[in-house]
């Protein structure tokens, strides 16, 4: 699994929550919450996982990115 995750300028108005927040601007403000809802999901067996932090993705306003592949064992 590979989440890209928006940060510094990327994040438009949320870039001012964040700095307001006392977070710097070029981490990935929304990780901890992500992290609790992968955790949910993936409690066993979970898939080995890369994240980035990126100035932006192709559709402008989202702020994170899911890639996964899934193998079905029969």
């Amino acid at each position: 699994m590979i989440t890209y995750h928006v940060t510094g300028t990327g994040l438009g108005e949320l870039q001012t929550e964040v700095i307001a927040s006392g977070q710097s601007p070029d981490i990935i403000p929304f990780l901890p919450i992500f992290m609790q809802v992968k955790d949910r999901y993936f409690s066993n067996n979970f898939p080995t996982w890369t994240g980035l932090g990126v100035i932006g993705l192709s559709t402008p306003g989202l702020i994170v990115e899911i890639k996964c592949t899934a193998i079905v064992d029969n």
